[in-house]
């Protein structure tokens, strides 16, 4: 099953969260599972549009539904190339006010996904987010 949703602002977002949201009753997918590709996908969309806020989003939601299944999520925007796996995580062993700002997006969609690639490809930003979520 493949869904497409697109969009200008994240105001215009909420038939993907919608969506999101409705996986662990239609497919029995554990809550927490979910909850994590729902927080991937907020720290993706709102970086999007804090630097380039007037991108056009398109995500592709694609899932593989069988003993555990896979969601993957491909975003894409016209913004400026940025290379989210490019840049350095941040030193979470230091406190706070003497870190660096910036990063702990990027962290969570690193630590929270099972996979993610980037490329840019015809003057879009093509991020690829992979989950597997467990009955």
């Amino acid at each position: 099953m493949e869904k497409h949703f697109s969009f200008s602002s994240l105001s215009e977002s909420a038939a993907l969260t919608r969506f999101i949201d409705e996986l662990p009753e239609q497919y029995r997918f554990r809550k927490e599972e979910v909850a994590s590709v729902q927080i991937i996908l907020d720290e993706v969309l709102n970086n999007i549009f804090t630097y380039n806020p007037l991108s056009r989003i398109v995500v592709a939601v694609r899932l593989q539904y069988d003993r555990s299944g896979e969601i993957v999520v491909c975003v894409e925007d016209n913004g400026i190339p940025f290379n989210p796996l490019a840049q350095e995580l941040p030193d979470l062993t230091l406190p706070a006010d003497e870190r660096r700002p910036g990063g702990l997006g990027i962290y969570l969609l690193r630590s929270l996904a099972d996979g993610v690639t980037y490329s840019f490809i015809d003057r879009k930003n093509v991020l690829t987010i992979k989950k597997m979520l467990k009955l």
